[in-house]
C-alpha cells in the first residue's frame, strides 16, 4: 500500500467527514463545538488497519467505499466534489487506456440492481 495514496485518501476522508459534520450538526455538536478531527487522525488509523469510521467503510488503501450511517450525505458530497473539484479529484483518461473501479463502488454509483449484477457475473464467466 502506497503511503502517498493512503495520505490522499485520508485527506479525502477528512474532507468528507467535515462536510458530513456540517450537514448533521450545522450549529456544532451538543457542546457547540465544530468538527475537530484532522487528516492525521484518519491516516494514523488507516495505517493501523482501521477500515470503519463513523459508519464509513474504507478499502485497504483508505478509499471510501460507502457511508452506511448517512448515505445521502455521501451522494451529495460525491456530486459536489465532481462539480467543484474536477481538476483536482478526477483525471482525464485517454480512450486507449482503461482503469479499475472496485465493483462495490460501481454498483452503488450506477445504482445497479442485484439482477444486473448476476447478469454481469454470468457474462464474465461465459
Amino acid at each position: 500500500m502506497s503511503k502517498t495514496k493512503l495520505r490522499k485518501n485520508a485527506k479525502r476522508l477528512n474532507s468528507y467527514m467535515a462536510f458530513r459534520s456540517k450537514k448533521e450538526f450545522p450549529n456544532g455538536d451538543c457542546n457547540g463545538d465544530s468538527y475537530g478531527l484532522d487528516t492525521n487522525f484518519y491516516y494514523d488509523n488507516l495505517k493501523k488497519g482501521m477500515r470503519k469510521f463513523f459508519g464509513i467503510e474504507c478499502s485497504a488503501d483508505g478509499a471510501i467505499i460507502r457511508d452506511n450511517q448517512n448515505p445521502e450525505a455521501y451522494k451529495e458530497y460525491v456530486g459536489h466534489k465532481k462539480s467543484t473539484d474536477l481538476d483536482e479529484e478526477y483525471v482525464e483518461v485517454s480512450q486507449d487506456k482503461t482503469m479499475s473501479i472496485p465493483l462495490i463502488q460501481t454498483i452503488e454509483l450506477l445504482e445497479l440492481k442485484k439482477i444486473c449484477l448476476i447478469y454481469l457475473i454470468n457474462i464474465q464467466n461465459f
